[in-house]
């Protein structure tokens, strides 16, 4: 199970995931990396997942002990399948944008067609704006590596810019938020 994935299943029980240091309660000592998962305002914690461990998990909390019988089910069970999965499993590969560099910003977004339409076949690359449901805009490092030889030298020559998509919504909201 992806991060991600656990996030909707907590969300889906009110639940949420907070990145901490904390020691472990079931360790003597040193600090281990690990998931609280709490309530929305942060202060009340049913349970803790290892970062860094498979299969260490624990819901020994008094806030714990306070959930419906349904919900503490639905969170054990989403906190056994999250801690069996693998820690490199667990990571959203990371994705990118294809940016030509010489076209305006909001033009120059590499589209590759996912169905067909009236202006594109399936398949289709073309240039244009990144907002669209019936196109990917949004290219794994593995997907980039299949497109053909003429997009690989685009990247190549810095033509195409490859920009990782969470750096580049981070910094385009930064922008709006200092322009305000």
């Amino acid at each position: 199970m992806k991060t991600t994935e656990f996030k909707e299943k907590l969300k889906e029980i009110n639940l949420y995931l907070v990145e901490e240091n904390v020691i472990y309660p079931y360790y003597s000592s040193g600090r281990k990396e690990q998931l609280y998962i709490t309530n929305e305002d942060e202060n009340e914690v049913y349970g803790v997942v290892s970062k860094t461990d498979v299969f260490k998990f624990s819901t020994n909390y008094i806030d714990f002990d306070d959930l419906s019988i349904d919900k503490k089910n639905l969170l054990t069970e989403a906190l056994l399948s999250y801690s069996k999965t693998h820690i490199e499993e667990r990571k959203v590969e990371k994705k990118y944008y294809l940016i030509l560099g010489c076209l305006p910003k909001y033009k120059g977004y590499l589209n590759l067609s996912t169905r067909p339409t009236n202006k594109h076949n399936r398949g289709e690359i073309f240039f244009g704006c990144k907002n669209s449901n019936t196109y990917q805009i949004e290219f794994t490092q593995s997907e980039i590596d299949q497109f053909s030889y003429l997009i690989q030298n685009l990247i190549t020559t810095g033509n195409l810019i490859k920009v990782e998509v969470q750096a580049h919504n981070k910094a385009l909201t930064k922008g709006y938020e200092d322009n305000e």
